[in-house]
């Protein structure tokens, strides 16, 4: 079946319409006739930008939304920064093309110019693997958090000491201030810089955008985001991976880190080519078995509880529970129509009425080993369901 024309799902954001529009242009390469709409979609983390990323209590906070056209038939593909897109892919989705990398540096840019790195500065970043690398490097400085769009990112660092962010981002939209340094001594995350294109599972889809991937890239990639899933680490762990080219062979670099950076496990090697399925999980494995799994425990341990509620969580909520060491979850199910929806690890979850219950039906076996009903109809619909864990009234 030939294609006539596409839908794509885009975030809202200046540089994510620039990345849409990239891979609308390299469509446009191969097939001039093919008709092309960018559908924009706000998601989580364009409407909270106050919280840090790694309090938001969701998976996919960037993605999601983008996830949910697809699932729904609204759209036919969404494009990512394939940094931020989870490592385990909704059921019916894949990933269709990744883009050749062009840049993965992280950039320091300082904000007041008469100040020295050797001040106790106050450096703006969202990245705990910014934050951990760099306090290794300069202990004496203090860390604030750093959301919003890139315009907004910018002139909050020129009243600070200086701030951390995504070189390629900035780069792509001319945006890369003049007095910026590139980081190269920092390990950046997992895929950082590319930009990658997710879609309904179709042999249809798939070999229209196989003239876009480039598989030195997805190969790369593929190594450092299997690390981090080996490590199961997320964006509230200061991990990093890169994988770049040294002769005939590559190169891997990864590194954990202590929230502080006064703790790392680095792996430096070469790896071949054609280990590139299996080189990520080794490159865990070794990490966790030299200090690595300590480090992980470590951060965990002072991570706030996960809690799944049925509802949208407002700022002022999510606020609210962290204070009390509680990171909500939430799922949109509270709809006439009820939404594709995927369940986030979580130590429990919390159900509020009986169509919540009946939602998750489908997916009792990915709910957590605990959980709480309020009211006796969620109860009883949950208490008959194939649900093997502990529920309570």
């Amino acid at each position: 079946m030939i294609r006539t024309s596409l839908k794509i799902a885009s975030r809202t954001s200046e540089l994510a319409l620039y990345q849409t529009n990239a891979v609308i242009s390299e469509l446009h390469l191969h097939y001039p006739d093919l008709l092309i709409e960018l559908v924009p979609v706000k998601t989580k983390g364009d409407k909270d930008q106050h919280t840090a990323l790694q309090d938001l209590g969701q998976t996919g906070i960037f993605t999601k939304a983008l996830d949910d056209c697809i699932l729904s038939g609204t759209t036919d593909l969404g494009v990512h920064s394939f940094k931020d897109y989870p490592t385990v892919l909704p059921e019916g989705l894949e990933l269709l093309a990744v883009l050749p990398r062009d840049g993965y540096y992280d950039a320091f840019i300082p904000g007041d110019n008469t100040l020295d790195l050797n001040d106790q500065l106050t450096i703006l970043s969202g990245s705990p693997r910014r934050k951990a690398q760099w306090l290794r490097k300069y202990p004496n400085h203090q860390f604030q958090n750093l959301r919003g769009n890139m315009n907004t990112r910018l002139a909050k660092i020129k009243n600070s000491g200086g701030g951390i962010v995504s070189a390629p981002g900035l780069e792509r939209l001319d945006l890369l201030p003049s007095n910026a340094t590139l980081l190269k001594w920092m390990i950046p995350a997992p895929a950082q810089g590319v930009i990658a294109v997710i879609g309904r599972k179709s042999k249809t889809l798939k070999e229209l955008l196989s003239p876009l991937s480039h598989q030195e890239t997805y190969r790369k990639n593929t190594i450092e985001r299997d690390f981090m899933s080996g490590v199961e680490a997320g964006c509230a762990s200061p991990l990093g991976a890169l994988v770049t080219t040294q002769g005939d062979n590559w190169y891997f670099q990864g590194i954990l880190l202590s929230e502080d950076g006064k703790k790392q496990v680095l792996i430096q090697t070469l790896v071949n080519p054609k280990y590139w399925k299996t080189a990520g999980t080794n490159f865990a494995k070794e990490l966790l078995e030299n200090g690595g799994k300590q480090i992980m425990q470590e951060i965990k341990a002072k991570q706030p509880l996960d809690v799944l509620c049925l509802k949208e969580i407002t700022l002022k909520e999510r606020q609210w529970s962290l204070s009390m060491g509680l990171k909500l979850h939430d799922i949109n199910v509270l709809t006439l129509l009820p939404e594709p929806f995927y369940v986030a690890k979580s130590l429990f979850f919390i159900v509020g009425s009986s169509f919540g219950a009946q939602q998750l039906l489908p997916k009792v076996n990915e709910l957590p080993e605990h959980g709480f009903c309020i009211g006796n109809k969620a109860f009883e619909i949950l208490k008959k369901s194939e649900y093997n864990g502990v529920l309570k009234l």
